[in-house]
């Protein structure tokens, strides 16, 4: 049986204590999520709470980036600013460098939720649509130097009669 901590009670509970949305599991258990489900079922709750959430985050940019860190990944923002220092503002993949404006995504292990390092936008969406399979990433790079697939083609163009790929390995 596989167990989370919690984030809000910090206890280590069986993954049943948890809801699953979308395929990813609430860093809240049930237990703790239940007060805020409550207030949520008043009506008109979600209006007035989405209109004031919105203009507290144009208000406060660097704040809300703060809390998103602490919530999301159990990091502060000084850990962050040090870890984006350590790697010499750039992205840990590209090494492209970020703008002073630009946040770097903080890419952490799924299964383990341990951080790896800061990622560009790019990188960060590329691991992402890859969904971390190693297997899937060394397959993309062989196929990029040209040694999965090849398209047989006559004169330029594809012929219809013969299959439209073949494994070259």
């Amino acid at each position: 049986m596989q167990v989370r901590i919690c984030k809000g009670c910090k206890k280590s509970l069986l993954l049943t204590a948890f809801t699953v949305r979308g395929g990813r599991v609430n860093k809240r258990c049930d237990k703790c999520l239940a007060p805020s489900r409550k207030a949520q079922a008043k009506p008109g709750y979600k209006k007035i709470s989405r209109e004031n959430a919105r203009k507290w985050n144009e208000i406060n940019p660097v704040q809300r980036r703060a809390i998103n860190f602490k919530s999301r990944y159990d990091l502060a923002l000084d850990d962050y600013e040090r870890l984006r220092f350590s790697q010499g503002n750039r992205c840990a993949i590209c090494e492209r460098p970020a703008n002073p404006n630009e946040w770097l995504a903080v890419d952490h292990d799924h299964t383990t939720e341990v951080i790896r390092g800061l990622l560009c936008q790019t990188c960060n969406r590329g691991l992402g649509h890859f969904k971390d399979d190693l297997q899937l990433l060394y397959r993309a790079c062989r196929y990029l130097e040209g040694g999965i697939w090849k398209v047989k083609s006559v004169g330029g163009s594809i012929d219809s009669s013969l299959p439209t790929a073949q494994l070259l390995n």
